[in-house]
Parts: C-alpha cells; structure tokens; sequence
C-alpha cells in the first residue's frame, strides 16, 4: 500500500480513508490541498472520478465530494492532487452548448478554448 504523501512527477497524492456515499476522506501527509482544490481517484473501472475539496477536518485529512459514482472506489487507493480548481468553458462559443459539471461537451461538439473556476 502507498503511504499518503509520496510524490509522483511533483503532485503530492493522499489515499483514501473512508467513503461514504459521495463523501470520500483523504489522509495526506503534509500540505494539505486548498478548499475547493480538484482531486482525480482512479477507481478499477479505470474512468478517473474528480472530487472536490469541501473541508479540512484535521492537520492530514480533507473531506472531498465525488462528482460521479464513487462505485469501485475504496480505502487505500491513491489520491492525486491537480493544485487546480475544477474548471469549465466560458465565453461566447459555450452559448447554447451543453455541458456536464466538468465543463465536458454532452453533444460531440468541439471543447472550447477558454477556461475558468466555477468559484470565481
């Protein structure tokens, strides 16, 4: 098993210690990522899920929100840091068009160019 806080291409990664329904914990070991930081959890599906940093509950562990099905995912599985919050499409292309909470086109049209936090 990975111990929280190993370090792959300069991203710090956690592991995951509790799921609870959309709610997943993860221990890091140090520097802890920001509020409303996006974290990516490649559950054996193989499809990367994106979570997104809600609290911090003590000095190692933030508490994340799943933005998909957290089926497959479970304790112990490495937890990769973006240093990013999530982001999606702006601009006049985007008028019109839908898109998932990701900023993913739902039709098979053309991604956009422009990005931007939806915190912002």
């Amino acid at each position: 098993m990975m111990k929280a806080g190993n370090q792959r291409d300069g991203q710090q990664q956690g592991r995951v210690i509790a799921v609870r329904g959309s709610v997943i914990e993860v221990e890091f070991s140090e520097n802890l990522p920001a509020i409303n930081e996006a974290l990516r959890v490649n559950p054996d599906s193989g499809q990367s899920l994106v979570l997104e940093v809600a609290q911090h509950v003590n000095p190692h562990t933030v508490r994340a929100v799943a933005l998909a099905h957290t089926e497959g995912v479970a304790r112990g599985m490495t937890v990769e840091r973006t240093g990013r919050p999530i982001e999606v499409p702006v601009g006049p292309e985007t008028l019109g068009r839908l898109f998932n909470v990701l900023g993913a086109p739902l039709r098979s049209e053309e991604h956009t160019s422009e990005l931007q936090s939806h915190h912002d």
